[in-house]
């Protein structure tokens, strides 16, 4: 199923005036959960979606598990997860600790094999 797109306006600075430009603007079809992965994936295999669900909570609690141990997880086709902080600038090295990280979040980079398979997506118009 190809992915939709509305056509936005944008006002954008040209030169000294503002011109008006058009852009398509992708659009969310619907949410897909856990549950509906694993019973996707059961359909596929010898496993059944009870089981396919709890790997992939597992995998998820691993994921995170090593995130927090400063380690990068790479996943071979889906790609790779690395653990990021925003840092205070300080003075001197002495006032460096770890009141001076920010809260962490998550940076994933697509796999080659993803972004592949993401490159032959179709696009159409919402109607």
């Amino acid at each position: 199923m190809p992915a939709k797109f509305i056509t936005t306006k944008k006002t954008v600075p040209f030169g000294p005036e503002m011109k008006e430009l058009y852009c398509a603007t992708l659009v969310k079809n619907r949410e897909v959960d856990l549950h509906e992965i694993a019973e996707a994936l059961s359909e596929s295999s010898t496993l059944n979606p009870v089981d396919c669900y709890g790997v992939m909570v597992g995998m998820a609690a691993q994921i995170a598990k090593h995130l927090q141990e400063g380690n990068v997880v790479n996943i071979e086709f889906l790609g790779t997860f690395r653990i990021r902080a925003k840092s205070t600038a300080v003075e001197s090295p002495e006032l460096v600790t770890e009141k001076t990280i920010g809260k962490p979040s998550v940076n994933f980079r697509p796999s080659v094999l993803m972004k592949q398979r993401i490159s032959k997506t179709q696009f159409v118009p919402k109607k």
